[in-house]
């Protein structure tokens, strides 16, 4: 009796891996591979990063062992559904209200003196640019952020607290800009 046990792996930098039971699509530079016999030769083949179109190949493999015959069926093509665009000021809001769900008095999350501060700071941040999309920001949104702090407070430090607050909070939000602050020491 043949073998018709095909095994799904994940190819990856530090070579292959077990794929979990769970199958996600995998991030750029990993792959799925099928692996089975074919007698006493092991034999992989690469089917790509998605996880549909490598369940598929898995089921298509695997009745191709038990058959005999080549199976082709098709993985079905899902459209991703547009992403409404988040802008500064929605998520600004958004980012108080969960610093405010998490003041308390037992000792574990914010002071309401953090909330206050988070509220001060990032005001100005609002009252600088509340339109533009999340997804625009960088080193040069934040150079003219420090600018116009800089004409607005007359403290250094305070700016700088600004500046600090709004990177937290940007990076919170998945903004991965390495270094936003830039040269604003």
């Amino acid at each position: 009796m043949a073998n018709t046990t095909v095994a799904l792996y994940i190819r990856g930098k530090a070579g292959y891996r077990k794929s979990p039971k769970k199958i996600t699509d995998l991030e750029e530079g990993e792959t799925y591979c099928l692996s089975w016999y074919e007698g006493r030769r092991k034999r992989m083949q690469n089917v790509g990063r998605f996880a549909d179109a490598a369940l598929v190949a898995q089921l298509n493999k695997r009745k191709e062992l038990n058959t005999g015959e080549t199976v082709v069926a098709t993985v079905p093509v899902t459209v991703p559904a547009a992403k409404p665009v988040e802008y500064v000021r929605g998520a600004v809001a958004d980012y108080l209200d969960g610093i405010h769900d998490r003041v308390g008095n037992s000792g574990y999350g914010a002071s309401p003196r953090t909330e206050y501060a988070y509220r001060k700071r990032l005001s100005f941040l609002l009252e600088f640019d509340g339109i533009t999309p999340m997804s625009e920001v960088d080193a040069k949104y934040f150079e003219r952020y420090r600018r116009f702090l800089r004409g607005r407070l007359k403290s250094d430090r305070y700016v700088f607290n600004c500046l600090a607050a709004a990177n937290i909070f940007f990076r919170s939000r998945g903004n991965e800009s390495r270094r936003l602050l830039g040269g604003c020491r």
